[in-house]
């Protein structure tokens, strides 16, 4: 380690095999740049008590057992990238007022990784590339969650847990490419009753979806201001009244005539025969789709034909807590 006048320091380590701990106490940290190239790196723990931090770690290993980073601040600015085909343990802790993380991943084989945060402002971003990742934890406690984005792509996720407690959230992406998902847990359940529009129409919204595949006009589901909190649309039931008809439908927001289909675009549905039709026809969602207060939310379709008959909608909606 090389101490700086400007209370920088920077640890270089070239090594086959590696154990290394670092433990700092300091009123201020400027910069910590730690890059690590080893074969195998056993044991990296990283402890910091410091008024203001930024860290920088860098490790390329063909094997790394386990990295814990634990930092008390004011002032956290966290960078983490790791290159290994095997990366058994990672650890991050912080405690401080301002929190902002960035954390990428690229291995053959991520086992566990945990990330617990307790900030009044917190910027999430961790990006994981593995064949294989066993557990996914991340906690956040913060009054303003500025950004929580997680991409993951991997052959299986066995556990992704994500629990906040914010005041605030303004952006929360959750990206998951996996062949094997054993379980996604997020904390976000709501009390509300579900309620479908149009309400009192038994029938839902009616229209004739534009014929030989060309898109209808738009018709309102939910008018403007008619749902006072965020909400979510839960299901879409569709209902068709002619036989042997192909459509596809959109769903989205905005006001007449500058409508777009933001929440669901090109949903495939099918009456087959005779006796199919006229019965409601759940159009299953991958998650529910939240959608700002106040907003109007409206339907359009088209059919490959030249006859389509007529198309009825309803929308199962949830208010957010």
């Amino acid at each position: 380690m090389s101490d700086r006048p400007d209370y920088s320091s920077v640890v270089v380590v070239r090594s086959t095999d590696l154990n290394l701990p670092v433990d700092i106490s300091a009123q201020t940290l400027s910069t910590l740049d730690v890059d690590i190239t080893a074969q195998t790196l056993t044991e990296l723990k990283v402890g910091i008590t410091s008024s203001t931090i930024t860290l920088d770690v860098d490790i390329a290993a063909q094997s790394l057992n386990e990295l814990k980073v634990g930092i008390t601040s004011s002032t956290v600015t966290l960078d983490v990238d790791i290159a290994a085909q095997t990366l058994s343990e990672l650890k991050v802790g912080i405690t401080s007022s301002t929190v902002t993380l960035d954390v990428d991943i690229a291995a053959q084989s991520l086992s566990e990784l945990k990330v617990g945060i307790t900030s009044s402002t917190v910027t999430l971003d961790v990006d994981i590339t593995a064949q294989s990742v066993g557990n996914l934890k991340v906690d956040i406690a913060a009054q303003t969650l500025s950004t929580l984005k997680v991409d993951i792509s991997a052959q299986t996720l066995s556990t992704l847990d994500v629990n906040i407690a914010a005041q605030t959230v303004s952006t929360l992406n959750i990206d998951i490419a996996a062949q094997t998902v054993s379980a996604v847990i997020t904390q976000s359940s709501s009390n509300k009753p579900v309620r479908f529009y149009p309400q009192n129409e038994p029938r839902g919204v009616q229209f004739e979806p534009g014929a030989s595949d060309t898109e209808s006009d738009w018709y309102e589901v939910i008018p403007a201001n008619a749902i006072t909190t965020d909400f979510r649309i839960i299901d879409i039931f569709v209902r068709l009244t002619a036989a042997n008809n192909i459509c596809e439908v959109d769903v989205g927001t905005g006001a007449p005539g500058s409508e777009t289909p933001d929440i669901v675009q090109d949903y495939p549905l099918e009456s087959y025969s005779d006796g199919q039709q006229n019965k409601w026809q759940p159009l299953r969602l991958p998650h529910p789709v939240r959608v700002p207060a106040n907003s109007r939310v409206a339907v359009r379709a088209y059919s490959d034909q030249t006859d389509p008959g007529v198309i009825g909608v309803k929308i199962a909606v949830q208010e957010v807590d």
